[in-house]
């Protein structure tokens, strides 16, 4: 008889593998409802470990709602007899402002963790997020998330780890109705012990910019420092380099520093 308890979290298992993903719509409402009543995760499909959602609402800082299309998920219920929780996630290009995939990984009673690749196109991107630009700018961005964890999603704050690359490539800048090449720019976000974001690029660049970045606050309420310099190399458009009187006087250095909070 004693076969029959290898029965009982096989049988467990199989509840989880095969349960309808529409209890993830019931989850949120009932742990997590939205303060808009707008469900985050709709028109799902499949089971919770292999499923699709077809709209997934993501409520933002700056006011706007990213939604992304047709996400895949798909994971191992078997992993929950080793104490561990792993989903592959899959955002599709078509149809999406950004593409990529993600691994959600929770184990034992360790933080979880999110990595994984995304990118997009710059312009698409700051327009659905809502984000405020004075010029239009455009090109190529890709986020290689390596490490973030954050304990509590009611946590207002935003990360307890973070380590992340950010690359922006053939990025232009329009300017008179003419379009001019920036070149790419890199950036290295992390996790301070506010629990807030800092970003930050270095100077090698066609710009010479270099740039430090605090993301503080809390997630509804952001606040932000930013500090840096321009040092234009030979290669910098004119139309740019002729706009930076605007920003100050250049330093002994031929920097023109910038700084700025909100």
């Amino acid at each position: 008889m004693r076969w029959l308890l290898w029965l009982i979290p096989l049988y467990l298992i199989g509840l989880v593998a095969f349960a309808p993903a529409q209890l993830l719509v019931w989850g949120q409402h009932w742990f997590a409802p939205n303060q808009g009543g707008q469900p985050l995760v709709s028109n799902v499909s499949g089971t919770i470990w292999s499923g699709q959602a077809g709209t997934v609402a993501i409520p933002l800082p700056t006011g706007a709602t990213l939604e992304l299309r047709n996400v895949n998920w798909r994971g191992s219920p078997s992993d929950l007899v080793r104490g561990r929780i792993s989903l592959e996630i899959d955002i599709p290009q078509a149809l999406n402002v950004f593409y990529g995939d993600l691994q959600l990984v929770l184990e034992g009673e360790g933080l979880p963790l999110l990595k994984g690749q995304l990118q997009g196109d710059i312009d698409s991107t700051l327009k659905s997020v809502n984000a405020p630009m004075l010029v239009q700018v455009d090109g190529q961005w890709q986020l290689a998330i390596k490490d973030y964890a954050l304990s509590d999603l009611n946590n207002p704050r935003w990360c307890d780890r973070l380590q992340a690359d950010l690359l922006t490539s053939n990025m232009v800048i329009n300017l008179n109705q003419n379009w001019r090449e920036l070149g790419d720019y890199q950036a290295q976000a992390s996790c301070n012990a506010q629990q807030g974001i800092d970003l930050k690029i270095p100077n090698n660049n066609i710009l010479g910019l270099q740039l430090d970045a605090q993301l503080t606050g809390a997630r509804q309420l952001p606040r932000g420092q930013v500090s840096g310099s321009f040092l234009p190399t030979l290669e910098a458009p004119r139309e740019v380099t002729d706009l930076l009187p605007l920003v100050g006087q250049p330093d002994v250095n031929g920097r023109y520093r910038f700084a700025f909070s909100w």
